[in-house]
């Protein structure tokens, strides 16, 4: 059976992620338990326009991190919560439909 991290690593494989970046996020994801990579894996596998926003933000984090760039740190927070807030109106709209 593949477990949920295999499954994110064929869908990252299938992405426009270089190799690098590809493993750059798998390092991320390395290690954890697998049940709580399976609510990523779905999202990758629904929408797998996700795969690039995911890295893109962990990117964007972790260059603010290295600069300890609070102003950025907090725009990228603001960011989060706006898409948050997308994807539950979304849900919401579906939901009723």
């Amino acid at each position: 059976m593949e477990t949920n991290y295999q499954k994110i690593r064929t869908l990252l494989s299938n992405s426009d992620l270089s190799a690098e970046e590809q493993d750059n996020l798998l390092i991320l994801l390395l290690g954890r338990p697998d049940e709580e990579l399976a609510p990523l894996a779905e999202l990758f596998t629904e929408d797998p326009s996700w795969i690039r926003k995911i890295y893109d933000n962990y990117k964007a984090k972790q260059e603010a991190f290295t600069n300890q760039d609070k102003k950025t740190w907090q725009e990228i927070l603001k960011g989060e919560e706006s898409m948050l807030q997308d994807i539950l109106k979304q849900e919401i709209t579906t939901s009723q439909t």
